[in-house]
């Protein structure tokens, strides 16, 4: 019983030791710990300052660099950066990309201002040799003046000399002019003479000519109302439709007909197309063959019906050939008293026919007429006291058109053996009213009915 206190104290004894063991060896690692710490703090610090000494070391070399290159200590890299970017451009633009350094520029300037100090040199050099040869030139031509002047000494004596032989000269020439003028005097008197006579030969050729002119209008004017215009017909009707105002004609596409070509139309028996009556009009809407077309029928008397074998004629369509014509005058169409020469041109072009000139609104001519114009359009005369242009360019292409031969048609004429008629026609009243806008009606005509067909 006496034991158990022993093993119990022996027990705590052991525990003690144990929590002794313990706490020394935590108490160790705890130390170690913060003598670790210190080291490393210590260590940073040391690696700190030598940073702090580096960065000072940097700033006082930026420092110095800046001021090596013209700048302020305290600019910013803002500020360094612009100012290399400006000397880029105003010192280093003709250098190349790798080139661009301060240091390699000052190099390459260095280099190209001793080369300028050679050339500088040499150009001394140069210039020294270039007057020592100027001064020989000068010493040269010093002499040569000299000389000049010896030799001019010797031509002013040849010219006086020269001068005393001239006048001689001049005195014999003199003599012979008198006995020129006196020649030419007689000769003049002679000229004038022979003038006189051969003005009084002009005059009367003149005089001659001028007869013989108007001889020739007069005998021009009496073949235009006498002698036949030889125009044969372009075609014949086959066949008539009077129901429907239809008809067929022997003409096609291998005639070089085409669609709206406008005929006037006169009896089988006539010869002469180109003075006959019509006895009306056609404009063709079809061309149903080589040579066969349909027309419409656009003006007819229904007391001289179009039948069968009645002939055709187109004052500007000619088969296989394009007719040519000048207009000039004032071309009212309609009779509104407004110019039509648009439409005119139209029509013309419209049935194959070729412009050679027209007199413009304004009074000027363009184009020209020439051998090969067939016929010359003539509009009004022109009335107005304002159109002064315009009744000259009218006189000019008429008196071109009798000079060439061309054929001279009044407008009226033109229309009718083209076979085209206004569609819609204005009547002005008042001042600018003409009689032949109100032409006379016979309300008591009776007409037969007309027949529906004709055939051929």
């Amino acid at each position: 019983m006496a034991a158990r206190p022993d093993q119990n104290l022996q027990i705590g004894l052991i525990i003690s030791a144990v929590l002794i063991v313990l706490l020394a060896a935590a108490t160790y690692m705890g130390w170690k710990s913060y003598a670790d710490a210190n080291a490393q703090i210590a260590a940073q610090k040391t690696e700190m300052d030598g940073l702090r000494t580096s960065a000072g070391n940097w700033q006082q070399e930026a420092t110095a660099l800046k001021t090596m290159i013209g700048l302020g200590e305290n600019d910013s890299l803002d500020v360094v950066t612009k100012q290399y970017e400006e000397d880029q451009k105003k010192y280093m633009a003709n250098y190349d990309e790798p080139t661009r350094k301060y240091r390699v520029i000052v190099d390459k300037m260095w280099t190209d201002n001793a080369g300028l100090a050679t050339q500088l040199s040499d150009s001394k050099g140069r210039e020294q040799e270039l007057r020592t040869r100027l001064s020989a030139v000068e010493a040269e031509k010093e002499a040569q003046i000299k000389q000049f002047q010896q030799k001019l000494t010797q031509l002013e004596q040849d010219a006086a000399a020269e001068r005393n032989k001239f006048s001689t000269d001049r005195e014999d020439l003199e003599a012979k002019q008198r006995e020129l003028l006196a020649s030419l005097d007689k000769n003049k008197a002679e000229f004038e003479k022979q003038l006189a006579e051969a003005v009084a030969k002009s005059e009367a050729a003149q005089e001659q000519l001028t007869q013989s002119e108007r001889a020739k209008n007069i005998l021009l004017e009496e073949r235009k109302q006498e002698s036949p215009s030889f125009e044969t017909a372009d075609g014949a009707v086959t066949y008539v439709d009077q129901r429907n105002g239809v008809v067929w004609l022997d003409l096609g596409s291998e005639d070089s007909l085409r669609r709206q070509i406008t005929f006037s139309v006169f009896e089988s028996d006539q010869t002469d197309a180109g003075k006959t009556v019509k006895k009306g009009s056609l404009e063709v809407t079809r061309i149903l063959g080589d040579h066969e077309a349909e027309a419409r029928i656009t003006n007819d008397d229904p007391r001289n019906p179009i039948l069968p074998g009645d002939k055709i004629y187109s004052q500007v369509w000619q088969r296989g050939k394009a007719l040519r014509f000048a207009l000039t005058g004032v071309i009212d169409i309609d009779g509104d008293g407004r110019p039509d020469l648009q439409q005119a041109k139209d029509l013309i072009a419209l049935n194959g026919g070729v412009i050679d000139a027209i007199v413009t609104e304004e009074g000027g001519i363009e184009g020209e007429l020439d051998v090969k114009t067939r016929y010359l359009v003539l509009g009004e005369s022109p009335e107005d006291p304002n159109q002064g242009k315009l009744r000259k360019s009218y006189q000019e292409m008429s008196a071109a058109a009798n000079t060439l031969g061309v054929e001279i048609i009044t407008l009226d004429e033109f229309l009718s053996q083209m076979g085209y008629r206004p569609e819609d026609r204005t009547v002005v009243l008042g001042s600018g009213a003409r009689s032949r806008d109100f032409k006379a009606t016979d309300d008591k005509a009776k007409f037969r009915p007309r027949s529906a067909y004709y055939r051929f």
